[in-house]
């Protein structure tokens, strides 16, 4: 269910989001986030600006202290103004609209080069 993430190939493995931060008074929210994290550990991270609304729904507080929550939905709406996306995990699900999304993935090359890429 991450076929949002297929067109930048991080749908085939386990996903982990390990830190959700709301900044500039909610206009965005930044999901950090790992890719296969038992073998190649790749970090990206969701950036959602121009934020219009983000809800945020706990709804296991017994793995609140986890590092770690498991990313089990993610889904965008880009057909309609504000866009859209859903996120849901095993700790906690969020809800956001906004104008823009950015992909940032972070390759193991030595030069460690940052791709941002826009839906």
């Amino acid at each position: 269910m991450l076929e949002s993430l297929k067109p930048y190939n991080l749908d085939r493995f386990p996903n982990l989001i390990t830190n959700v931060e709301v900044l500039h008074w909610g206009s965005e929210l930044k999901i950090e986030c790992i890719n296969d994290p038992y073998h190649d550990k790749l970090p990206y991270q969701l950036y959602f600006y121009d934020c219009q609304d983000i809800q945020i729904s706990v709804h296991s507080s017994e793995n609140i202290n986890d590092l770690e929550a498991d990313l089990i939905f993610f889904e965008t709406n880009n057909k309609r103004s504000p866009k859209s996306a859903s996120i849901y995990t095993d700790i906690f699900e969020i809800s956001v609209s906004y104008t823009r999304l950015e992909i940032h993935q972070t390759s193991h090359s030595p030069e460690l080069k940052s791709i941002a890429k826009s839906l």
